[in-house]
């Protein structure tokens, strides 16, 4: 009986900057955020054993996942998309890998979801 797997590994010949940012759902998958092409983006695993990435790919980090909705398959995060220099909130649909952006302001954007996932307090910091 195997009580363990490996799920991720992440490799580098200089430096690796671990994320606490993942999340499970389902009973097979798990969100990672991981900077193995130089940016940190999200990663869907399947735990039977393949790897697919969403499509959040580009000149860009996720900094933060904020909250997982299971029941539609969008995963909630914060990112610089926008500017370097900016944090906005932002959505991905896991299956379509459709990408939107819900805070409009410039500046650095927080968010805490209601549990229906259909309101959230945005705190912002404008710049």
């Amino acid at each position: 009986m195997q009580l363990h797997k490996k799920l991720a590994l992440e490799r580098s010949d200089y430096w690796i900057n671990i994320s606490d940012s993942y999340r499970y759902f389902g009973t097979d998958n798990m969100i990672w955020t991981s900077e193995r092409d130089g940016w940190r983006h999200i990663y869907i695993y399947d735990l039977n054993p393949s790897r697919t990435q969403t499509d959040n790919q580009g000149e860009w980090q996720v900094d933060e996942i904020i909250s997982f909705d299971e029941k539609n398959d969008v995963l909630f995060f914060t990112g610089t998309k926008e500017s370097p220099l900016q944090k906005h909130v932002y959505t991905i649909h896991l299956k379509t890998g459709v990408l939107k952006k819900l805070s409009i302001e410039p500046g650095i954007h927080n968010a805490v979801l209601s549990p229906r996932f259909d309101l959230f307090v945005n705190s912002h910091l404008s710049l």
